[in-house]
């Protein structure tokens, strides 16, 4: 929107700044949602790997699951899951 202080180049320059503002957000926005994902996929393989072992792990895998904030973190998860000798041994192993 030109207005009387700003020139037509100054306009082009506003709308370029604006749509690539837009772009750059869009691909923030499907990066996001790419380790989101990937976050998820990498909670579920923990949750089933602890429900496939253990079969009485409601309570304890959903509290777990809460507490899974990054991939790496999931992965070192899963390999205690798979190896754990039970849930407690399992829960031993938590962090904090």
């Amino acid at each position: 929107m030109p207005t009387a202080l700003m020139s037509h180049r100054e306009h082009e320059w506003l709308k370029e700044g604006k749509k690539e503002g837009r772009a750059e957000g869009r691909e923030e926005g499907r990066e996001e949602g790419a380790r989101d994902a990937t976050l998820r996929e990498a909670r579920s393989a923990v949750m089933e790997a602890l429900d496939a072992k253990f079969d009485r792990a409601a309570d304890t895998v959903a509290r777990i699951y809460q507490g899974i904030e990054r991939r790496g973190a999931a992965a070192a998860l899963h390999r205690r899951a798979v190896t754990a000798s039970s849930l407690d041994d399992f829960c031993k192993q938590l962090p904090g």
